[in-house]
């Protein structure tokens, strides 16, 4: 769907912001957020659900796989992972999980379709945050991904210095810069510096 002149509504109280980077420090700067978020998902119920449920979008499974590794093995945060090439089994079993008891979730493009797509009733009040990481395909996507957040959440774009001449007339005026602290001394500073192809 690539009509943007109109966008679904967003849950009341939803904050929007985005974050400039360059592509080397993008790990620690998408860690520096993370951090800001929380990442110990809290006790859930029905009438309790998860504290801390962060869904982090990427545009590619291979960049999915790669930070979701990276995180887990160097930045010591435990994350779930779902993505186009992973069984369809495995992607529900995830994602149930995710909706269910909260945590982080890396997501790509692709195996993310569902949840924008799917009716929200039977996963809680949404996210507390969604983190988009490079640019979207689009402005509707952006909305349609940011309203999967709860009442009252947030959501954040994160960008690269080069790729903030494309869409910066582009962005929502309601968008508020967020400048992030990173850490250059921290351990992911050596996974930044490795290749990644998309």
């Amino acid at each position: 769907d690539n009509d943007d002149s109109t966008h679904p509504a967003l849950p009341a109280g939803t904050t929007q912001r985005y974050c400039l980077t360059t592509m080397q420090e993008l790990p620690i700067a998408l860690k520096a957020l993370l951090g800001r978020l929380g990442r110990a998902p809290g006790a859930s119920s029905a009438d309790h659900p998860p504290q801390v449920q962060v869904l982090v979008f990427f545009p590619t499974t291979r960049l999915t796989s790669y930070y979701a590794e990276a995180f887990r093995m160097s930045a010591g945060i435990h994350v779930l992972e779902t993505h186009s090439r992973m069984p369809k089994q495995a992607q529900e079993n995830v994602s149930e999980m995710f909706w269910r008891r909260g945590g982080v979730l890396f997501t790509s493009d692709v195996s993310a379709h569902r949840d924008e797509t799917t009716d929200m009733s039977d996963r809680g009040p949404g996210a507390t945050a969604v983190v988009q990481v490079g640019l979207p395909s689009s402005v509707r996507q952006y909305h349609r991904r940011v309203a999967l957040c709860r009442a009252g959440g947030a959501g954040y774009l994160i960008l690269c210095d080069y790729e903030v001449a494309c869409c910066m007339r582009e962005l929502p005026p309601e968008l508020q810069r967020d400048d992030l602290e990173v850490n250059r001394d921290d351990l992911l500073w050596e996974v930044a510096a490795g290749d990644v192809e998309a």
